[in-house]
């Protein structure tokens, strides 16, 4: 594991240099307007595995606590005017927006006790209830567009249905749970690069997240005992590869790839 020494100098570089002026996550260097459509997921990719070593090391969980206003501006800076819950891509960026952005701003959100997940999930709320325990009573539409008018393509699916209900230390239901089990041992197979990052954030960091933030059953946590474990065999086996998805998206030169060859080597 790389010494506190070099993670300090790691978290300065990327605050200066892979920051937005809405602390929004860069691909490039040193570009103070935001230069992607994911920022809100880059920046909390990022903060995740720093939260990986703030677990060894104090100093680094300091940095993070130190930083809630930061986060809390950055979620704030896409939040959609008068409609708590719903976003945009990036400031100034109104085009459709998409569930991955979602991942990152419930587990930033849940990581320094803010509370865009809770409006999320409330926003999601279904005015027909089904039966709670297959976890159909909510829905979501992140049509951010059109925020008022009902569109299937902006239904969310079932695995976020479930992560969105878990961060909030609800029940995921049974089948949501299963989607998004399921989901992620599929995304590693098709080895898509998106798919494997957002599987990665969800099910190892997002999960040890969640676990630590609210008591589940022990069949839920054997549930996603067993995933993990399943997906760590193909990963001795070597038939996944987890650095292909930050390949995919982060030049060689961007700080993430310090912490991620760090971590999962």
């Amino acid at each position: 594991m790389l010494p506190e020494k070099s993670l300090n100098v790691i978290w300065d570089r990327y605050l200066t240099e892979f920051v937005s002026d809405h602390f929004l996550g860069q691909l490039e260097q040193n570009r103070r307007q935001t230069d992607n459509s994911n920022g809100i997921l880059f920046l909390c990719m990022m903060l995740m595995l720093f939260r990986e070593y703030g677990k060894v090391y104090p100093g680094i969980q300091k940095k993070l606590d130190s930083i809630k206003v930061n986060v809390d501006h950055a979620i704030n800076s896409i939040q959609v005017s008068g409609q708590p819950g719903l976003f945009k891509r990036a400031p100034g960026n109104d085009s459709r927006e998409a569930h991955d952005n979602y991942v990152g701003i419930i587990l930033l959100s849940l990581m320094f006790d803010l509370k865009y997940h809770k409006d999320i999930l409330e926003r999601g709320r279904y005015k027909f209830k089904f039966n709670k325990y297959l976890g159909f009573d909510s829905y979501f539409n992140y049509n951010n567009v059109e925020p008022n008018i009902f569109d299937w393509k902006t239904q969310r699916q079932g695995g976020e249905i479930a992560l969105y209900r878990m961060a909030n230390g609800q029940f995921a239901g049974v089948l949501f749970l299963l989607w998004l089990c399921v989901g992620f041992l599929l995304s590693a197979k098709k080895e898509n690069p998106s798919s494997m990052n957002l599987g990665l954030l969800r099910m190892f960091l997002g999960m040890d997240l969640i676990f630590k933030k609210h008591k589940f059953s022990f069949i839920t946590k054997g549930i996603v005992a067993i995933t993990k474990k399943l997906y760590m065999k193909r990963l001795e086996k070597q038939e996944i590869d987890i650095q292909y998805g930050f390949d995919h998206y982060f030049q060689p030169y961007h700080l993430i790839h310090m912490l991620t060859r760090d971590l999962y080597k």
